[in-house]
């Protein structure tokens, strides 16, 4: 795993901890850097939707996937 992978998974994790629920449930379905880094967005999507309650949704994934 490059180091810049990592980099990104660490600036995911800090910039998700407002978001409790659901960037526990991302952490808890990716578990290291690279299963973030390949996560699909429907996935993701689905995670955040449920974890959220409704509030975060495809766009929020398409931005953590931007990111990572």
């Amino acid at each position: 795993m490059a180091l810049k992978g990592l980099t990104r998974f660490r600036t995911f994790q800090a910039q998700s901890i407002t978001f409790g629920n659901a960037s526990m449930e991302i952490l808890l379905n990716s578990s290291t850097p690279d299963q973030l880094l390949n996560i699909s967005t429907a996935k993701l999507t689905k995670i955040l939707k449920t974890a959220s309650k409704g509030r975060l949704d495809e766009d929020k994934a398409l931005f953590i996937i931007d990111i990572t």
